[in-house]
């Protein structure tokens, strides 16, 4: 799953870079744009052999950040950026016949880089990109539903995610791809949806191997040259 998937993109980059360096030049400068909007993360599970074994339920949460966007030709750009973003996931755990909700939350600051292409469309424009991207843990926790012994009574717990290379712990620092897709009208207010999908086993566990998937919906402006 790795190998072919760093594969696609990978032709994909270059065809797309290809292309972009024969079209005439850009006559606008650059452009910075925020965004903010809804994620919707899950971690998926595979053996060792890249079989998939389980994929988390979404854990609804944010994401907030901003872009700078730099011509690269008439229709294609580099858009780098900067993102908190909140990962993870959950699962359904039952206690005494009931069933509880276990939830993983990660909290990155991502850095993603992208190739966009623009699209002229009515009152605006589509943007469709991809590229790569970079993210550093910030903080993590686990909320995990307890049956107290004593009482009877199920609470939820919540423990920090431990960050590191040990058995059972989470590693900081994740890499994978992301997708793009935006419809931007003139007045610089957009619409976003996008998707990531890690190449790195975040997990320290012992037959298995965990990776961030994640789906976001928001809106974006753009600043100065739309």
């Amino acid at each position: 799953m790795k190998k072919t998937t760093l594969l696609s993109i990978a032709l994909t980059l270059l065809s797309i870079i290809s292309f972009a360096q024969n079209q005439k030049p850009k006559e606008s400068g650059l452009s910075f744009g925020v965004n903010a909007g809804l994620t919707l993360p899950t971690i998926a599970n595979y053996d060792k052999d890249s079989h998939i074994t389980s994929v988390t339920a979404p854990n609804a949460s944010f994401y907030l950040g901003g872009t700078v966007n730099i011509p690269i030709s008439q229709m294609f750009s580099l858009q780098p950026g900067l993102s908190l973003i909140n990962k993870g996931g959950q699962y359904n755990q039952t206690i005494g016949g009931t069933s509880y909700a276990s939830k993983t939350n990660l909290l990155y600051l991502e850095i993603p880089v992208n190739i966009v292409v623009a699209f002229e469309a009515g009152p605006g424009k589509f943007l469709v990109g991809v590229g790569p991207y970079l993210s550093f843990a910030l903080k993590g926790t686990n909320k995990v539903p307890t049956l107290n012994s004593a009482t009877g009574q199920v609470t939820t717990v919540s423990n920090d995610v431990v960050f590191g290379s040990g058995v059972g712990q989470t590693k900081s620092v994740d890499f994978g791809f992301g997708s793009l897709g935006e419809y931007r009208f003139n007045n610089g207010i957009g619409i976003h949806a996008g998707s990531g999908i890690g190449l790195i086993n975040i997990g320290n566990s012992t037959g298995l191997d965990t990776y961030n998937l994640v789906t976001t919906f928001g809106l974006t402006y753009t600043f100065g040259k739309k």
